[in-house]
């Protein structure tokens, strides 16, 4: 008997002894298996018919509306800046705000905020990579902008700084209290968020908890490890100007690190008037 032979033999012994049980079970994960694939490859196909309608929705609406708004701020910028009218509010930058860190090349115009702002929030699909690319350089060249350019980046405009588990002294209520970016408390109201209770909270405690906060950062910059440049290991010794593996060793942190934070601290004692704090900052910056 040959080989081929004892397989069929072996394949009817083993259907012989499948149960009807058996049999409807396989029938039914073959039932799934069969229907879960229909699932992806429907799911698939409505993916990309979505993106798809949101390419064209960019280059039809979106686009345009865009274009207009930017066009709009563009010709009130430079209607005042030939001293034809007064810029209105609206288009002008709130100045020394305590979050506020990008130098004027990088912020721009309001035009310019306006357009970066948006493409960055529509960035966030990548479905709709390529129609927002094609946005993006459109407005860019309207404002006359470079596409490559620095100033066509999109950086965070006002960072955050929260000061942690910042208790009322009436209702016991603990916070996070955002310096830089809370209406409330850059409107000078400094009261407990509790619907009940509305204390107003002890800046004297605010002030002293910056200063120490300031005073960390200080240290930890001054205390950092130094690591390779290379192979990005710490340096262990003392003596040794170069790692083993011969390249130079440079500060964990990054250059600038450090006064970038001070300037965050100096705009928050400026706008909310901590004196202390302000002398803290800049006798910090004067060192360093």
């Amino acid at each position: 008997m040959s080989d081929f032979e004892d397989v069929e033999e072996e394949n009817d012994a083993a259907a012989a002894n499948t149960t009807p049980d058996q049999t409807k079970k396989e029938r039914k994960y073959l039932a799934e298996d069969a229907n879960n694939q229909n699932l992806a490859r429907n799911r698939q196909k409505i993916e990309e018919e979505k993106a798809t309608w949101l390419c064209a929705q960019i280059d039809s609406y979106f686009t345009p509306r865009i274009l207009t708004v930017a066009r709009g701020f563009e010709k009130h910028t430079s209607r005042s800046a030939r001293g034809a009218s007064r810029l209105d509010e609206r288009y002008l930058f709130p100045e020394n705000l305590p979050g506020a860190h990008l130098p004027n090349h990088l912020r721009g115009n309001a035009a310019l905020a306006f357009v970066k702002t948006v493409i960055a929030v529509l960035s966030l699909d990548d479905t709709i990579e390529d129609a927002v690319a094609r946005c993006r350089k459109n407005a860019l060249k309207l404002l006359s902008v470079p596409e490559f350019g620095p100033e066509a980046t999109f950086y965070e405009p006002c960072v955050s700084f929260a000061l942690r588990d910042v208790v009322c002294e009436c209702c016991g209520d603990v916070r996070d209290l955002d310096l830089c970016r809370d209406p409330d408390l850059a409107d000078g109201e400094w009261r407990c968020a509790d619907a009940g209770c509305n204390n107003r909270y002890d800046l004297q405690w605010i002030e002293m908890k910056l200063c120490e906060e300031v005073n960390s950062r200080v240290r930890k910059a001054q205390t950092q490890d130094l690591k390779c440049k290379r192979c990005t290991r710490i340096k262990v010794g003392h003596v040794q100007n170069r790692c083993p593996c011969g390249g130079l060793f440079e500060t964990a942190s990054k250059p600038g690190a450090l006064r970038e934070g001070l300037r965050v601290f100096r705009n928050i004692a400026k706008w909310h008037d901590f004196d202390v704090l302000a002398a803290v900052v800049h006798f910090c910056e004067r060192e360093t």
